[in-house]
C-alpha cells in the first residue's frame, strides 16, 4: 500500500468514527409519554406545584420484552396505577394499561404458558381495594378479573403466583394493627382464574419475618435481579445525581455474559407539556 492511501485509508477510518460516534449521540432515546391519563388527570397535574414522579418495578419476560410496573405519584398521593411494556430490550417504553386512579400495580407475575397476572392496590393513605388484572398477550392489553377479598381492611398482598389459567396462590399480610383473629399471613387459593378465593392457611407474623430473613440470605448480594424466562436478568439502579435529577437505570445481563449493560437510564420525574404527561429531561 502506497503512503497516499495509507493516509487516504486513515482519513477516511476517522471520518467513519466521527460518523459513528455521532449516530451514537444523536440516538438519545425519546422521552416516555405517558398518553392514557384523562384529560382531568392531565389538566390537573398542570396546576400542581409538586413534583410528579414514577415509581417502578420490572419484570423481564425475555432478552427484549419486559414490564415496568408502579404508579404515577405526587408528594400528597398516588395519581394512577402504572404499566409500561418494552419490545427493544428497554430502550423504549408504551403505557399499556388505562391508569386506575389512586393506585398502583404491586405486583405482576407470568405462568409458564405466557399468561401475565397483575395486582392493583388503591394506595391513598393505606392500601385498600385489591384487584386483579390478566393479559393473554405479553402485557399488551389488560382486562380485569376480580375483586381479592380481605378478612380486615389493612390487608396487604403479598407472593401471587400462578400454575395455569385457572389455579392461583396469594398472601395477605394482617400486621400488629389487625385484630388478633386476623394478624399474621394468610395464604389464599383460587380455581377459577382469580374470580373467587378461599384461605388455606395462616402463619404468624413471626414466622412471614423469619422466612423473609432466609430469602433475602439465599438471594445474596445481588437481591435486586430480577430473571426472565430465557434466562436474561435484569437490574433497576435509582440514583440522584442532583435534586430534580433522580434517574432509574435499566441494566441487562443475558446468557453467558459475565457484565451487566446499560440499557438506558429513565428520569424519574415527569412533568405536562403540550397537553400530555411527558418524562423530564435531565440537563447535564
Amino acid at each position: 500500500m502506497t503512503t497516499f492511501t495509507k493516509i487516504i485509508s486513515s482519513f477516511l477510518t476517522i471520518a467513519l468514527m466521527a460518523t459513528v460516534g455521532a449516530a451514537l449521540q444523536d440516538s438519545r432515546p425519546q422521552p416516555i409519554r405517558l398518553q392514557k391519563f384523562s384529560k382531568e388527570t392531565v389538566d390537573w397535574l398542570a396546576q400542581e406545584k409538586e413534583s410528579t414522579q414514577i415509581g417502578v418495578g420490572i419484570l423481564p419476560l425475555d432478552r427484549e420484552t419486559a414490564l415496568l410496573f408502579g404508579s404515577l405519584y405526587t408528594s400528597a398521593a398516588p395519581v394512577g396505577a402504572l404499566m409500561l411494556r418494552s419490545e427493544d430490550g428497554g430502550r423504549s417504553w408504551t403505557q399499556v394499561m388505562a391508569p386506575i386512579h389512586g393506585s398502583s400495580v404491586w405486583e405482576v407475575v407470568y405462568t409458564d404458558s405466557g399468561l401475565l397476572w397483575a395486582l392493583v392496590v388503591w394506595s391513598v393513605e393505606s392500601p385498600g381495594e385489591v384487584t386483579l388484572y390478566k393479559s393473554e398477550d405479553k402485557g399488551r392489553t389488560w382486562r380485569r378479573m376480580a375483586k381479592v377479598p380481605k378478612r380486615y381492611h389493612s390487608g396487604q398482598p403479598r407472593n401471587l403466583t400462578f400454575a395455569d389459567s385457572k389455579r392461583g396462590l396469594i398472601e395477605m399480610y394482617y400486621g400488629e394493627d389487625a385484630d388478633p383473629e386476623h394478624e399474621g399471613v394468610w395464604t389464599m387459593e383460587t380455581k377459577d382464574g382469580g374470580r373467587t378465593w378461599r384461605e388455606t392457611g395462616r402463619i404468624t407474623l413471626a414466622e412471614f419475618e423469619e422466612r423473609l430473613r432466609k430469602e433475602e440470605e439465599s438471594k445474596g448480594s445481588l437481591s435486586d435481579v430480577v430473571r426472565g424466562r430465557d434466562g436474561s436478568e435484569w437490574r433497576l439502579v435509582e440514583e440522584i445525581e442532583r435534586i430534580g435529577a433522580e434517574q432509574i437505570h435499566i441494566y441487562r445481563r443475558l446468557p453467558g455474559e459475565t457484565s451487566w449493560s446499560a440499557m438506558r437510564s429513565i428520569s424519574k420525574g415527569f412533568e405536562v407539556s403540550g397537553g400530555e404527561i411527558i418524562e423530564r429531561q435531565v440537563k447535564r
